[in-house]
């Protein structure tokens, strides 16, 4: 187990780099997209596609990290009307919510890649393969790590993080 969860905190890790570098990489597309439509009084055609591909990406990329992370978003005021131990299985229940959406996800997103990856964009002119491919590769992350989270929550998963 704990070389799974070193596995999750690496790829976590990797995950903030990769959607910190397309942060940057959207705000500049998006501040080129202000420029060129303002200052220049012409309008890119390739920066609206690029940011909002991105942003889908970050989203994605972002979700699996902060499952793995306990950052993810959950309905914590009724939980926490709850006895400690009742709280204990809403939080089992809730990582198990996450890795079922999360499958869903994968299966659902790979179908959709396969339907637009023949398919381009009409700004950047690339396939739609690229960014349909954040829905299967996300929901995939986002299983590991809900996997990796799951771990950490159990009893022996606990004592291999201290």
């Amino acid at each position: 187990m704990r070389a799974y969860l070193k596995l999750c905190d690496l790829i976590v890790k990797g995950i903030e780099w990769v959607a910190g570098i397309m942060f940057l990489a959207m705000s500049l597309s998006t501040c080129w997209q202000v420029v060129s439509r303002y200052i220049l009084k012409k309008s890119s055609m390739w920066t609206q596609d690029l940011s909002l591909f991105l942003f889908v990406w970050i989203v994605l990329l972002g979700s699996a990290a902060a499952v793995y992370k306990g950052k993810h978003t959950a309905v914590t005021l009724i939980a926490a009307q709850f006895p400690k131990p009742l709280q204990v299985v809403v939080d089992y229940f809730a990582i198990l919510a996450v890795l079922v959406s999360s499958v869903l996800i994968t299966k659902t997103g790979y179908s959709f890649f396969l339907q637009n990856v023949g398919s381009k964009s009409s700004g950047l002119v690339i396939s739609l393969g690229w960014p349909t491919a954040a829905l299967p590769v996300g929901g995939i992350l986002m299983t590991l790590l809900a996997v990796g989270a799951l771990v950490k929550k159990l009893p022996a998963g606990k004592e291999e993080t201290k």
